[in-house]
């Protein structure tokens, strides 16, 4: 167990905690960190990277080397025209996946799912939440396992 002060504070540990692991593991090229597009992670320099809100990157000059963003999995705004929930989940799925293989398997280490998405329009803030956006959880779970070695 580890206590941290905040969610940002507690973010940047899990960051820290998949670098040193990958390091002791003799992966030093396995540091890629995937978040999900809207979602918020907080406000220090990893989780902020994590934070997928690109106007909050613009004046920090974020994000920092490693961290990748996928689509956000807000079917009401993001589906395709008569996209079923669940077409939509394997859909963004394939895009995660694809993301991994552009990326080379061997360099990403983690995927972080975050239940809180910034949903205002243009990603002018995270002060309007969606909760949810899990159902492709699933399907993320088998793109994790296909890639994890």
């Amino acid at each position: 167990m580890f206590f941290c002060s905040s969610g940002s504070e507690a973010n940047d540990t899990q960051v820290k905690l998949v670098w040193y692991m990958n390091n002791a593991l003799g992966r030093p090229r396995k540091k890629k960190i995937i978040s999900r597009l809207r979602a918020y992670h907080g406000v220090t320099v990893a989780a902020a990277s994590l934070t997928g809100l690109p106007n909050n990157h613009l004046d920090f000059d974020l994000p920092i080397a490693g961290i990748l963003h996928t689509a956000c999995p807000y079917h009401y705004r993001f589906a395709q025209a008569g996209e079923s929930e669940e077409d939509f989940a394997a859909r963004l799925a394939g895009e995660l996946e694809e993301l991994i293989r552009r990326e080379d398997p061997d360099t990403v280490a983690a995927f972080i799912a975050e239940p809180v998405i910034g949903c205002r329009r243009r990603d002018r803030a995270a002060a309007n939440i969606l909760s949810g956006g899990d159902e492709g959880l699933p399907e993320i779970r088998r793109v994790h396992d296909r890639w994890t070695r």
